[in-house]
């Protein structure tokens, strides 16, 4: 090794002071009173014997006796995993010399922990015969450390290619990593010392070691450490303080630091491993000078470091025999606090209230909205439960408090501190875990596919629709048999197009997101007291009871999200078009449809999730929801029928009811109907998703889709175009469906087939309504050019003569004008903007050219056509009279 390694007390041998081994004044090296390197000789001399080797080849010789011998790895029981690493930095020259002397410096670099960017770096110089050359006067020290930083370039060196350089005025302002501190791993033992050279000696003996610059001896460079040390999540800290007071107290200091933040951690003092450790001695020194092999140092501290430790598991174990304070409930005891001293025997027991205990965890599929599933004695001596969310624990904790007296729950009153501490440490270790859903329907979990209904889950019972328990009143509460409501309510669909219609809807909102259809509804219109509302109880008792079930249209006026939440994947069937205004009705079946609330804030102002859902509605009215809205003046469009499709209710003389069923009228199976479901309801819709979930889970989605598309097929007529039309035939072909469905399932006593026929009878009827398989909105503009060109024919548009001069008719709010051949001629403008008002214009003109009504110029097959008018060639949109045609037949 380099004279310059060697350690600050010992010194050169000299005149004063010869070499022990060859009596040379010069070269050897004296480590201390008891040590020497010498070369000169061969054998050590008498009363001398070698310890080892120094790093450059020299031998190492010590007094007899005087240094301890190191513990050998047979000794052990904790083997460190050893790495021994040549990488480190090595002593360079400077270029000074003094006869045979010279400078050295060597350098530690603090690169950026996460770019590896030049950062700071350590900057040692010393000479090899340790003279005191830095400093002045009686601060002459025999060695200069200085800490560099990286300065960072002004924009004009960086335009000028200079990305920084190394200054010698300090650490600079940016903070230094802990030196080394990429080589710390997850369950390593560190061993943490003071100074860079006291890691470099330690990482070549294969040691993971770490310190920070200059901060050993300061409260907040040992406080990075101990937090580095957390963060890394290392096993165990072995603190290696400098032999002398001030490391000793730096090393508890470093401690009770890392204590704090529960890094187990030893001071291993180096003199119990080498007695002959100098003053302000270190591991340097312990590599450097024992004369100890790489192997018997490694040994050495393995020894001393279990040594340390076993005390320490001691205590552990030994604390963690004695019974703890706490808290514990049963419910025989109720909730108790038991106030344990260190000493067993010594005890207080406080009597906080009734048992109380958490036995599951929920939250949202997104994380948040975390509760506690209570289970709580109540004062009236049975068991309870209640969701509690963990921000009602927020502030005082009045609010989980009060809601847990609402539910009889007792305690304490002087012990509601007590109580609220147990209520937060709930939770840790709980094995049952739910996830509430924010609506009804499908649920894919791990995938799982379930089906959630408010009161019951048919597939994965982890998942639980906004509540863990449900309401102790919910409309789905089921009473009687399936086989009870098959025979008193569901046969009497057989030849009833209308109740088989109605039946076979509320089985089909869970089909609608299996075969990707969109939520739409039915408006089942007709004259009062004809059975609409029988048809539609008939079909809510498939769900639960007929007068919970049915909702009314007023009740959509609010909460409506909350209700398509409680309906997604379901039917939610609505009673009375009427009891609402035209204009409501038309804006909740379009959020019906769509199917997403609006966007609010969350309680941190940020956007919150929308509900979504995905919903059938069967609903009823005395007239049509298209001519409702136009009794309103307000103004319908294609996507308006569709969204709720009006379905003719009356089928003959008795009403909704074709066959009768041996009753005398439609009053009596009427009556029979509306007794019969308040008796039986409730159970076919969970006996139909069960099937429903075991087969989608056992066999896929092929064959019901096949089935789908097979009846749509049958729905089908030939000729349509309109893709308005194709939507609505696609939700009655998933009614159908779930109708033949509910049969082959054993839910639906009706003959199979008579779904889909009853499908294909409503179908027409509301063809028939809407004038055939055009579109609606090409229709409604049609009418809209007849409506103008009738009643403005004489008020406004001004008559030509032969010669196409003007007459006397005044041009306010001018159309166009008429000639004598009956040719009306229409400005462009007034085309544009009343003619072919939401409407694509291309679209209108093409369809009115092919029924006769506009006539185009032949030549260049344009529209506009040109005429002459007051001598002045125009362009003009030239209509035929066609309504007298039509007037005429």
């Amino acid at each position: 090794m380099l004279e310059t390694d060697l350690n600050d007390q010992g010194r050169e041998a000299n005149k004063d002071n010869p070499c022990p081994g060859c009596g040379g004044t010069d070269w050897c090296y004296l480590i201390n009173e008891t040590a020497f390197i010498c070369d000169r000789i061969s054998a050590p001399p008498e009363g001398y014997s070698q310890r080892g080797t120094a790093k450059d080849g020299r031998p190492i010789f010590a007094k007899t006796g005087s240094y301890a011998e190191p513990r050998t790895l047979s000794d052990l029981v904790l083997p460190l995993e050893w790495e021994p690493k040549s990488d480190g930095p090595q002593w360079q020259p400077t270029g000074s010399k003094d006869g045979k002397h010279s400078e050295q410096i060597i350098e530690y670099h603090y690169p950026d922990p996460i770019t590896g960017d030049p950062l700071g770096k350590v900057v040692r110089k010393q000479w090899s015969d340790r003279r005191l050359a830095y400093g002045r006067g009686a601060s002459k020290k025999t060695k200069e450390i200085r800490p560099w930083h990286w300065a960072k370039p002004t924009p004009a060196m960086v335009a000028d290619g200079v990305k920084g350089w190394w200054s010698d005025r300090g650490k600079g302002d940016g903070k230094w990593p802990i030196y080394r501190q990429n080589e710390v791993t997850p369950g390593s033992v560190v061993f943490v010392v003071a100074g860079e050279q006291s890691v470099e000696a330690m990482r070549g003996i294969g040691g993971v070691a770490i310190c920070n610059q200059g901060g050993e001896k300061t409260t907040a460079g040992l406080k990075q450490i101990a937090l580095f040390l957390k963060a890394a999540k290392s096993k165990l800290a072995v603190v290696l303080p400098d032999h002398d007071a001030t490391g000793r107290e730096m090393g508890e200091v470093l401690k009770t630091q890392l204590e704090k933040v529960h890094v187990k951690t030893i001071v291993l003092d180096l003199a119990e491993v080498w007695p002959g450790i100098p003053t302000k001695g270190d591991i340097y020194d312990l590599v450097t000078y024992s004369g100890w092999s790489v192997e018997q140092i490694q040994a050495a501290l393995e020894f001393e470091i279990e040594r340390l430790l076993e005390p320490l598991d001691i205590e552990a174990e030994l604390r963690a025999q004695l019974p703890k304070s706490g808290f514990s409930t049963d419910p025989d005891r109720g909730l108790i606090y038991t106030d344990r001293t260190s000493q067993p025997g010594h005890e207080l027991r406080y009597f906080i209230g009734n048992h109380l205990e958490a036995i599951g965890y929920c939250q949202s599929p997104s994380g948040d909205g975390a509760a506690l599933v209570l289970s709580f004695k109540t004062i009236h001596g049975y068991l309870a439960t209640y969701l509690m969310g963990r921000g009602s624990l927020a502030g005082d904790g009045n609010e989980v408090i009060a809601e847990l007296l609402l539910r009889s729950y007792s305690f304490l009153r002087g012990e509601k501190t007590r109580l609220l501490t147990y209520l937060h440490g709930l939770g840790a270790g709980i094995e049952e875990q739910f996830l509430l859903m924010p609506s009804t329907g499908w649920a894919d979990v791990q995938e799982q596919k379930s089906f959630l209904l408010p009161h019951v889950t048919i597939g994965d019972r982890r998942l639980r629709f906004q509540s863990f328990e449900p309401p102790l009143t919910h409309p789905y509460q089921p009473k009687g048999t399936l086989e009870n409501w098959a025979v008193e309510v569901g046969k009497y669909a057989a030849g009833n197009s209308r109740l088989a219609f109605a039946l076979s809807s509320s089985f089909a909102g869970p089909l609608l997101e299996l075969l990707d259809i969109p939520g739409g509804g039915f408006n089942l219109y007709g004259a009062t007291s004809r059975g609409k509302t029988t048809a539609v109880q008939v079909a809510a008792s498939v769900a639960g009871h007929p007068d919970k079930v049915v909702r009314s249209w007023r009740a959509t006026d609010n909460g409506l999200e909350a209700i398509a939440s409680e309906h997604s994947d379901l039917t939610l069937v609505l009673d009375e078009l009427k009891e609402c205004h035209p204009k409501v009705v038309d804006q909740a079946s379009y959020l019906l449809a769509n199917g997403v609330g609006k966007q609010r804030a969350n309680r941190t102002g940020g956007k919150q999730t929308p509900k979504t859902w995905r919903t059938l509605f069967l609903s009823t009215g005395e007239m049509p929801f298209v001519e409702y809205l136009k009794g309103h003046s307000l103004t319908v469009k294609g996507g308006q029928e569709i969204r709720l499709i009006d379905i003719g209710a009356i089928a003959g003389e008795h009403g909704v009811f074709e066959n009768l069923h041996g009753f005398k009228d439609g009053a009596g199976i009427a009556n029979h109907l509306k007794s019969a479901t308040r008796q039986h309801h409730g159970t076919a819709l969970t006996s139909f998703l069960e099937v429903l979930v075991s087969q989608v889970e056992s066999e896929g989605l092929d064959d019901l889709r096949d089935s789908f598309r097979a009846i749509r097929e049958v729905l089908t007529p030939s000729g349509v175009a309109d893709p308005a039309v194709g939507r609505a035939i696609e939700r009655f072909a998933v009614v159908a469906l779930a109708g033949e469905l509910a049969i082959r399932f054993g839910i639906l006593p009706i003959p199979e087939g008579e779904p889909t026929q009853a499908s294909a009878i409503l179908l027409q009827t509301w063809l028939n309504l809407r004038g055939g398989l055009g579109s609606h909105d090409l229709k409604a503009a049609l009418e809209r050019v007849e409506a103008i060109l009738r009643e403005n024919y004489h008020t406004g548009l001004v008559p030509l003569d032969l010669e196409n001069r003007l007459g006397d008719t005044p041009r306010g709010n001018l159309l166009g004008y008429r000639r004598l051949n009956g040719e009306i001629l229409i400005l462009p403008s007034v085309y544009r903007d009343q003619f072919c008002q939401g409407i694509d214009r291309k679209l209108l003109t093409t369809q009115m050219r092919s029924l006769g009504w506009l006539k185009w110029d032949e030549a260049t097959n344009k529209t506009p056509v040109q005429r002459k008018v007051e001598g002045k060639n125009q362009r003009f949109y030239a209509f035929t009279p066609f309504w007298e045609v039509q007037d005429g037949e």
